[in-house]
This record gives structure tokens, sequence and C-alpha cells, in this order.
């Protein structure tokens, strides 16, 4: 970040608005900042945003196979429902729909929610919070 605000002439401040509230920053600061954070490949830091928001921005989702055609047609719909809504999708493959240990897993690493896929959900997974 202190890169990109060296080379568009800005603070660090301003990068992090530009980027995350862009309607907060004039037009041209918010064109500088994407023209400096294109030229230098700048990726946000997730971490960083999860801390400060309190939200990752990632579902999990937990599915008991993606062997039939089913599985991964439902995984794929979600995902593309998800990404519009600026969502990403980290997907655990479990012996069978939401297993406990698969869910659990996937909440530790700060998921914003986990969704099942697939019959036969175990009923200790309902209401983990």
């Amino acid at each position: 970040m202190v890169d990109v605000a060296r080379a568009a002439g800005v603070s660090t401040a301003s990068v992090s608005r530009a980027l995350s509230n862009p309607e907060s920053v004039s037009e041209d600061i918010r064109g500088r900042v994407v023209q400096a954070a294109a030229i230098l490949g700048y990726v946000r830091n997730g971490a960083g945003r999860a801390l400060a928001s309190l939200r990752t921005g990632v579902v999990g989702v937990a599915l008991p196979s993606l062997a039939d055609g089913v599985h991964e047609q439902v995984l794929a719909a979600l995902e593309e429902r998800l990404r519009s809504s600026g969502y990403s999708v980290a997907v655990s493959v479990a012996a069978i729909s939401c297993s406990l240990d698969a869910t659990q897993k996937l909440m530790s690493t700060g998921v914003d929610a986990v969704a099942s896929i697939g019959a036969g959900q175990a009923p200790e997974c309902r209401g983990l919070a």
C-alpha cells in the first residue's frame, strides 16, 4: 500500500479509501490509485480488511462429493450468485454432507457463513454459530 500511495502521490489512507470506499475520494485520486495499483500489481490484504470490517467476504461450502455432476452444478450456481454479491467461496469436501469436523474447520478460517449442499446433513451442524 505504501508503494501504491507513493506512486499515486497520495497518503496510504487515501489508497485505503479509494479501494474500499471509492465514492469517498475524488475521481482524480481514485483514478491515480487504481492506475498505480494496476501497474504495481497490488493485491489488497484480505486479513487486514477482515480485521477492520469483521467480515472476510468468504462463504464456506460443505459438500459430500464432487464426483457426481449434481453437487458440482449446485456449487457452480451458488458460487456465481455469491460472486455477484461480492463473496468468494471456500469449499470443503467431506464424506458426508456437513460433517461436524468439516463445518468447524470452515468456521475456524473466519468464513462469514457456511452452506451445506446435499442430503444427510449432520444434525449437530445446524445452529453452529
